[in-house]
């Protein structure tokens, strides 16, 4: 039988579908360069102006796949400024993600949930207070939709919990960007913040 719920998850899929698809038709080199840009917002217009006093907040990061917006620069920033920051690792697939804390000698390995996922392979766990993460779309109430395994969403509900004041950061292109109001329910978790090529939005 049809319902609101299969209906939502229905229109989830199907923006799902569309916005994976145009995040997998991007070239290399646009990616680097809106990497880049995304970036260069994350430093010079949200770093230096709103995070200048959290240098000794933790943050975590993530390691891209399938056209993710790159971190590479971003880790190097991180590192040179000697700030703590840490990577996801799935525990359990309906639990909050843990984040292993990063280190010059990192030794990464694949999931032992997703093939092609890589992870730290540590056990020096630490918890952000600023979440750094991937979407594949998002809209102007910072409305994030993923994957679909729901993992950031409860990670970011348990570490809400623990701390009020967690700040989520989504990385995305520009043209991530939903036009109108994503469909969501009470188990998806909003961000504090949408930094793009173009600009940032909170």
């Amino acid at each position: 039988m049809f319902s609101p719920e299969n209906n939502l998850i229905q229109l989830k899929k199907d923006i799902r579908n569309k916005f994976s698809n145009l995040r997998k038709s991007i070239s290399q080199q646009e990616r680097e360069e809106k990497s880049n840009l995304i970036f260069d917002n994350f430093v010079k217009l949200f770093y230096d102006n709103h995070l200048k006093n959290y240098h000794q907040k933790k943050f975590s990061l993530y390691l891209p796949i399938n056209n993710e917006v790159r971190t590479k620069e971003i880790e190097q920033f991180f590192i040179k400024n000697d700030i703590v920051f840490g990577y996801p690792k799935i525990t359990a697939k309906n639990m909050p993600l843990e984040f292993i804390k990063s280190s010059h000698n990192n030794n990464f390995i694949d999931s032992q949930f997703y093939k092609n996922l890589p992870e730290i392979n540590d056990n020096e766990t630490i918890e952000p207070d600023i979440l750094i993460i991937p979407l594949l779309a998002f809209d102007k109430s910072l409305s994030r939709l993923g994957m679909g395994g729901g993992f950031f969403d409860r990670t970011i509900q348990y570490l809400r919990s623990q701390n009020s004041q967690l700040i989520t950061i989504g990385l995305a292109y520009d043209f991530q960007e939903f036009d109108e109001l994503l469909p969501i329910n009470n188990k998806d978790e909003k961000l504090n913040i949408v930094i793009t090529n173009n600009e940032f939005f909170l």
